[in-house]
């Protein structure tokens, strides 16, 4: 945005001067010389134009220009050497050595205008002497159908650098023709160089101070959001205002701007674009009845809106979905800068490809992970399956006596499992987990867990049936909890599940009972561990058959 505290024209009448704050808009037009590699260019061809100045193709003297990328060579010591104020590569400058008489650098007629439309006519202007000489004096003059108007620089002293002037004015309510120039009005002699630059024209009216979201500041998103911005402006309330205004805003293209249909109010609700890029948006204004026109209306500065690409993330995990236990997951994310993993158990990472050891059941479900780059997230997720631990027992072993049948309890647990018992003979069905045993003699079963693919094993558990002839009763253990026969085993009587075995003292009290035998007697009764010395037993199978006679506790 270019603002300019400006004397401001009104009526095209004699003047009053007045300090305000305002603008210009896109340039009716703009004569910057072109550009080229050689220092000098080519002599103005364009019909518009008019000098009293002669062109030639080197230093200039008085009265003679030339269009110059540089005036290196140029009167060396005498002038400054610069380039061009437009700072293109190779750009060029109109360089004019002005004579004493008030002569014409640069006239042209603009055709065409709105009426009652403020315009600024300008130019970039160089003293090009060094030091001392005599200083350039240069008027700027517009004439209408109304009269010739005109602004004078006053005196352009050394060492200012490349420096803006101009003239505004205002257009006949017909509009119509002007005609524009700068004039020389200093003498000739030592000095009175001058180099010319960006002379420009344009309409010039109302400041204009864009913001989206009450901010001039650049706004970013991301493409996947969905937000809503408010295209705001702010005119100076002590400057320039049009009598009737009217608004249009509009987004920069690849050829210019262009009109935002409907968006004709001083603010407008923007639902931001999809595709990533860069945008920019600004407001003309103008009188209401000129705001179709691009030679009427001013432009605010550009606002922009950067949409940031939003990443596309990806999620997986090496090999397949399905993880056996105790295995390694190895999970995969790509499509951004950074990476932010959740997922059951509590697990959380910042990894963009974490390995979780010792994979267990607990692992199982989703994981999520968030992709950013640049500010803007997306997420993705992978679906995980932990298979169960296969585990498998036999039981404990067992004591039968002859003849007796018992049921093999075993357990086995995993996913997509089957099983069996080796060897098979003796038994009701090798391929049920509790299988009834009727071996001949001791025997050892293995029972053979295995699980399918993809987490393919085969663990297994033994099992070993003692049959004996009869039930044998030690006569004596040692209850010191040495680890050593310190408990009352008697083989085979727990597969009499509805026997009585009672203990008593010398003195025939009741020590301990129990049904089955389920656990053996440890040589205590309800009333804490027995003194050493002898005990009776008797043991009713109930079946018949009673087994009666001593045991012996000793340390």
């Amino acid at each position: 945005m270019i603002f300019f505290r400006l004397w401001v024209i009104f009526c095209l009448t004699m003047f009053t001067a007045l300090t305000v704050q305002a603008q210009v808009g896109d340039p009716i037009f703009k004569e910057d010389f072109g550009s080229g590699t050689a220092q000098i260019g080519p002599e103005i061809s364009d019909p518009n134009f008019y000098t009293t100045y002669t062109y030639v193709p080197t230093t200039p003297q008085d009265g003679s220009y030339t269009i110059a990328n540089s005036t290196s060579g140029m009167y060396t010591g005498a002038w400054l050497v610069t380039g061009d104020h437009t700072g293109n590569p190779g750009g060029y400058m109109m360089v004019a050595g002005a004579n004493g008489s008030p002569d014409v650098f640069y006239k042209r007629t603009v055709t065409g205008l709105c009426p009652n439309t403020q315009y600024q006519f300008s130019a970039y202007l160089l003293n090009l002497m060094q030091f001392d000489g005599i200083k350039p004096n240069v008027t700027f003059t517009v004439t209408t159908s109304l009269g010739t108007f005109t602004k004078n620089t006053g005196f352009i002293d050394n060492g200012l650098g490349w420096q803006p002037y101009s003239i505004t004015f205002t257009t006949p309510p017909t509009g119509g023709n002007i005609t524009l120039q700068m004039t020389n009005s200093s003498s000739s002699g030592y000095g009175n160089d001058i180099a010319l630059d960006d002379i420009t024209f344009s309409p010039y009216g109302p400041t204009l101070k864009p913001g989206i979201n009450n901010s001039s500041a650049p706004v970013s998103s991301c493409s996947a959001a969905d937000n809503t911005y408010q295209l705001g402006v702010t005119i100076d309330p002590s400057g320039f205002h049009y009598t009737d205004p009217a608004y249009q805003w509009q987004v920069g293209n690849s050829t210019g701007w262009a009109d935002i249909p409907g968006a004709i109010n001083s603010t407008y609700q923007l639902h931001q674009p999809t595709a990533a890029g860069v945008y920019q948006y600004r407001l003309v204004s103008a009188e209401a009845a000129n705001i179709t026109s691009a030679q009427c209306r001013v432009a605010s500065a550009p606002v922009t809106l950067t949409i940031k690409s939003t990443p596309i993330a990806q999620a997986s995990v090496s090999g397949l979905s399905t993880i056996c236990y105790g295995d390694n997951i190895n999970l995969m994310a790509s499509g951004g800068d950074t990476y932010n993993w959740t997922g059951p158990n509590e697990f959380t990472t910042s990894q963009q490809n974490p390995i979780i050891g010792n994979a267990t059941e607990a692992m199982t479900g989703q994981y999520r992970v968030m992709v950013t780059t640049a500010g803007c997230p997306a997420w993705a997720t992978v679906t995980l399956h932990i298979n169960p631990k296969v585990t498998v027992a036999a039981g404990p072993n067992r004591q039968i006596l002859h003849g007796q049948s018992v049921q093999l309890n075993g357990m086995a647990t995993g996913e997509g499992i089957t099983y069996h018992w080796t060897p098979s003979r003796y038994l009701s069905n090798p391929d049920i987990l509790n299988p009834i045993a009727t071996p001949e003699a001791d025997i050892t079963y293995t029972l053979h867990v295995i699980s399918a693919a993809p987490c393919a094993m085969e663990i297994d558990s033994m099992v070993t049936i003692s049959v004996y002839d009869k039930i044998v009763v030690p006569n004596t253990f040692s209850p010191n909890n040495d680890g050593v026969n310190d408990t009352w085993k008697i083989a085979a009587l727990d597969t009499f599940p509805n026997s009585i075995t009672q203990v008593f003292s010398r003195y025939g009290t009741l020590v301990f009972e129990s049904k089955g035998y389920p656990r053996p007697w440890d040589g205590t009764s309800k009333n804490g561990k027995l003194s050493t010395g002898t005990y009776f037993y008797r043991i009713d199978l109930k079946n018949g058959k009673v087994y009666s006679g001593w045991v012996l506790l000793v340390d």
